[in-house]
Parts: C-alpha cells; structure tokens; sequence
C-alpha cells in the first residue's frame, strides 16, 4: 500500500467514525426531546384530580392488605420484601 492510500483509508474511517457519533448524539438529544413533555409541574387546583381513591395505585387498601398477605404468605417471605429465612422456619 502506498501512503496516499493509508491517509485515505484512515480519514474514510474517522469521517465514518465522526458520522456515527453525530447520529447517535442526534438520536440522545431527540429521546430527550421527547421525554421532556411528560415532566410536569401539577397546579394546587389540580392536584384533586390527581388524589381521588380511584386514581391510587391501590384503589382498594383492604384488597391489597389481602392479597400482599396471601403473597408472602404463599412466598414465605416477611411483608415488605426483606431478606429472611427459606421458608423452613430458620432464619
């Protein structure tokens, strides 16, 4: 290989190179863009809506006690998800 063609391959690959890294930058900044709308700041006059039962995680506190209990008792484990024996009684 002559060096002409050495310096060409090599400047072929850093433009390559310096493409890639544009698009993939490009690509960040639009995710971002995008992610932006859904960061908000919630009006004291609208934050009823957003505290209504029905609108919770858990819309019904006594059917979640219920099924949290069946779960860990199912799991053997303790409630909250801690680390504790294997079921056998033995911690």
């Amino acid at each position: 290989m002559t060096e002409t063609t050495t310096r060409t391959t090599t400047h072929a690959a850093a433009r390559a190179t310096t493409r890639r890294s544009r698009k993939a930058v490009a690509l960040l900044f639009a995710a971002g863009l995008l992610a932006l709308p859904g960061c908000t700041v919630v009006k004291p006059w609208d934050r009823d809506m957003l505290s209504r039962q029905d609108m919770a995680f858990d819309a019904d506190p006594l059917e979640t006690s219920r099924r949290n209990h069946v779960y860990f008792s199912k799991e053997a484990t303790p409630p909250g998800g801690g680390a504790g024996g294997g079921g056998c009684g033995c911690n």
